[in-house]
């Protein structure tokens, strides 16, 4: 030992030599070791060599036999003090176990050095202890083996190392193709859903979600069957089809009620709840929504889970935002940003920079919102966030043509468009690909700007026509300025049909001053209505 201390040390040596300690005093004398001014153990002085030469020399002294007997003293001293300590002193334990020849002992110790360095955040050094606790393992205990791979998988997923999570996935087939077990492969087909998820590739990961869901009730693992739910939620939210979102939640929520142990089961009851919330948002139950996701922050914070957190605080984000409380939402977001840097997440950092970017825009400062975005996008690049990466592209064209740039845009237009079409999402394709006909016009490409309308009001009254209206609004103001560019006699009657779904949304809020707030923040309901006001003769309010 480098460092040890005074107790451990007499147990260590009293173990190959009773009369050792009585040398101690003049080796300190010689110089030899030293003594430090606090100790980590209370009731016992910390000394160490005073060179790391001398430290080894005299460990290479002892015979493997000695060193054993050594090991496994300090070891046993170490774990009766070591409760409640950090992950290093756990570690410590687990390496003298290990040069002790106790597997088992040294296998705990570092699955839970592991388990504390992450809940520090620690996670590269959680990555390292539980990677020693699975080559010891080897195949004694499956199942551990499974839970120990299901820790690194977390750690992964929150640094975004998605080949990091393949490679763990991959170890979790095998494993299981050797010892089968119906509740593991429910967990592995919830995991790899959500990985899909992650790359933005939702039909397979709804596959594996619903494979995973089926499973996981008829073998009853109650948090994989409300995970796979609350992920099927998400799923049907992000094609916007909310009834069907919320035919989960209920599900979701039972089998999350029968979780045995308290902490899980909270934990994924939020889950849960904050996607009701996200969906309550989308149909304008503002203040539902809000009420339930302060009730997901303040449970998480009760827990310490700082993904349920993030999520709780990106998300009331977007309900300011979608409320035009723009100072609110850019709070939200620089608290997100703080939490997600602490704990090393780096989607929710990604995200973390789209929600001010999009309050910086919302409040017009137009060189702030393409400061975060600009630093968003190599960041969602890195964890393969092709959502986000490709949300950067338009928010940036957006921020370009705010700057009459509008040459810039166009082709980060036509990109996003591309992207978005690549992963099946039809609004965004259609916002994107309406925006870059706008760009069009103003660049004097006509026909290229009426081929997209067109295709854009057909795919209105086809694939988008089941989403609320206000949800499309972004795609018909746009096809309505090319129309009125165009000259062509469509425009009237969209923009009748657009204002009047403008104030149907904002008449859902339910303080008048938050209506005014959304039409004034909102830049296509605040030019919507003044569109509206000059084709009527009507004058502005206060004239």
């Amino acid at each position: 030992m480098a460092t040890y201390w005074q107790h451990a040390g007499r147990q260590a040596v009293l173990a190959l030599d009773a009369s050792a300690p009585q040398a101690l005093p003049a080796l300190q004398r010689a110089a030899y070791v030293r003594e430090h001014e606090t100790s980590d153990f209370e009731g016992t002085p910390e000394r160490q060599f005073d060179h790391h030469l001398l430290h080894q020399v005299t460990y290479d002294t002892l015979l493997k036999a000695e060193r054993k007997l050594g090991h496994a003293a300090a070891a046993r001293w170490l774990v009766e003090r070591t409760q409640g300590r950090g992950a290093e002193f756990l570690a410590m334990t687990g390496e003298h176990a290990e040069r002790a020849g106790e597997t088992a002992l040294a296998i705990d110790c570092f699955e839970q050095a592991g388990t504390e360095a992450q809940k520090r955040f620690a996670n590269a050094a959680a990555v390292a202890w539980l990677r020693r606790a699975l080559a010891m393992l080897g195949e004694a205990d499956p199942m551990r083996r499974f839970l120990l791979l299901a820790l690194l998988d977390s750690i992964a997923d929150t640094l975004g190392d998605r080949t990091g999570q393949d490679a763990v996935h991959a170890d979790m087939a095998a494993l299981l193709q050797r010892h089968p077990d119906d509740a593991r492969q429910a967990r592995l087909w919830h995991l790899q859903a959500m990985l899909a998820d992650r790359r933005a590739d939702r039909t397979v990961a709804e596959r594996y979600s619903r494979q995973a869901c089926e499973l996981a009730e008829r073998c009853e693992a109650a948090e994989t069957a409300a995970l796979s739910h609350a992920l099927l939620v998400w799923l049907h939210f992000a094609r916007h089809e909310f009834d069907a979102a919320r035919q989960h939640v209920e599900p979701g929520l039972q089998w999350a009620g029968r979780i045995k142990t308290e902490p899980q089961r909270a934990e994924t009851e939020a889950r849960l709840l904050t996607l009701s919330g996200m969906v309550s948002m989308q149909l304008t139950r503002y203040d539902e929504a809000c009420d339930t996701l302060l009730g997901v922050l303040s449970r998480g914070e009760a827990l310490g889970v700082p993904r349920l957190q993030l999520g709780a605080l990106d998300n009331l984000a977007v309900v300011d935002a979608q409320r035009g409380r723009w100072d609110a939402a850019a709070c939200w977001g620089e608290r997100m940003l703080a939490l997600a840097q602490t704990t090393g997440n780096q989607p929710y950092l990604v995200r973390a920079h789209w929600r001010l970017s999009r309050a910086a825009d919302g409040a017009g400062d137009v060189a702030a919102a393409m400061q975060w975005c600009e630093r968003m996008l190599p960041l969602a690049r890195a964890v393969e966030d092709r959502v986000m990466e490709t949300n950067g592209l338009r928010q940036l064209a957006n921020l370009h043509c705010r700057q009459d740039n509008v040459a810039a845009a166009l082709p980060l237009f036509l990109q996003a468009q591309a992207g978005f079409s690549a992963m099946n999402a039809p609004m965004p394709v259609w916002e994107s690909a309406t925006r870059a006909a706008e760009c069009e016009i103003q660049l004097g490409l006509h026909e290229g700007a009426r081929q997209r309308v067109n295709e854009a009001l057909g795919a209105l009254d086809g694939e988008l026509a089941h989403l609320p209206a206000h949800l499309t609004v972004g795609v018909r103001w746009s096809s309505y300025n090319v129309l009125v560019a165009l000259e062509d006699a469509r425009a009237a009657a969209l923009l009748e049909q657009l204002h009047a779904d403008v104030q149907a949304h904002v008449a859902a809020l339910a303080v008048p001053a938050d209506r005014d707030r959304l039409i004034q923040s909102k830049l296509a309901y605040r030019d919507i209505v003044e569109a509206y006001r000059r084709t009527r003769g009507t004058p502005p309010p206060g004239n």
